[in-house]
């Protein structure tokens, strides 16, 4: 049953009502209500659905009934704290399955970015490493630069002696 903070305070008065005795009139019940007899049915049905008060001597034209008994387990659900302690304790277990799930969700939404940086670094990683690959040939090249050139100058000494050399 969902019930708000105000219908919460309105039946833990009707519970303090009762103070050490066993049976409250309707007309006490009333008085909190403020004479709202509708009012008044929908919490006095509430507390006896849920067995913490039992209406007795119903009378015929009158939808509150004449009188209200107590159940056993009344007091010791006031001492509890009652609805408004009830109500709060489930709406800290919300605020806490609340919070958690946020965290949870967080953490998805994280682990999601990290997954897709992972990718983006790998593919920055072998971009990397094939430019290395392109440089360390180019130095390669370089560095046998002068080998390609002295081949070539002894290539062109050569053929240019034995052209002038057959003439």
């Amino acid at each position: 049953m969902n019930i708000d903070l105000k219908t919460c305070e309105l039946l833990d008065k009707v519970l303090e009502a009762f103070g050490d005795g066993q049976h409250l009139d309707n007309e006490t019940v009333l008085k909190i209500f403020e004479n709202d007899e509708n009012n008044a049915v929908k919490h006095i049905n509430i507390l006896a659905q849920l067995r913490y008060i039992r209406k007795i001597a119903e009378v015929e034209g009158s939808r509150l009934g004449m009188v209200f008994y107590k159940e056993e387990n009344t007091d010791l659900f006031l001492m509890q704290g009652g609805f408004v302690a009830k109500f709060n304790k489930a709406a800290e277990e919300k605020k806490i399955v609340d919070n958690r799930q946020n965290i949870f969700d967080e953490n998805g939404k994280l682990e999601n970015e990290n997954l897709k940086y992972q990718a983006t670094i790998r593919d920055q990683e072998s971009r990397i490493r094939d430019l290395d690959e392109k440089l360390k040939r180019f130095e390669l090249l370089k560095n046998y630069e002068w080998l390609i050139r002295l081949v070539i100058g002894v290539a062109t000494a050569i053929l240019t002696w034995w052209l002038t050399a057959k003439v």
